[in-house]
């Protein structure tokens, strides 16, 4: 995908995380664990790695606000569970301090100064209510 992507003068910027991961760590409690973070870490050090040469622009998550929301109070996205807004919390906070371990960890990479880290935030246009005339 990425020789594909440069070939045609495109500039690849991968995401590590986009809502769902493996089932083995889903059952490590996921990113609810603290002690999961360094996995992840280990992760977007090898994908970095093996890639490197070809992509210097990557996302450590896609929207983890929303995700950590959808997937622990709504129930929309997985693992599913609905109103643990604590578990939400954890999630969200560990997903963050994931991606700090990981762009502390792929800038400490040979090289690594050359990549560009961060993630992807997800926005909400709000305006205001509709002028509905006198009310009557």
């Amino acid at each position: 995908i990425f020789a594909s992507l440069l070939r045609r003068g495109m500039t690849p910027n991968a995401t590590l995380h986009h809502f769902t991961h493996p089932q083995w760590f889903d059952e490590l409690g996921g990113f609810t664990k603290a002690e999961n973070i360094p996995l992840f870490v280990s992760y977007a050090v090898k994908a970095v790695q093996l890639f490197g040469d070809q992509c210097q622009l990557w996302a450590t998550f896609n929207e983890p606000t929303s995700s950590s929301t959808m997937g622990f109070i709504f129930g929309a996205y997985p693992p599913g569970q609905m109103l643990g807004l604590q578990t939400a919390g954890e999630a969200l906070l560990n997903m963050l301090r994931a991606h700090t371990a990981a762009y502390k960890a792929i800038k400490a990479l040979p090289g690594g100064e050359q990549h560009k880290i961060g993630l992807t935030h997800m926005i909400i246009p709000f305006s205001h209510w509709p002028d509905l005339g006198p009310l009557t």
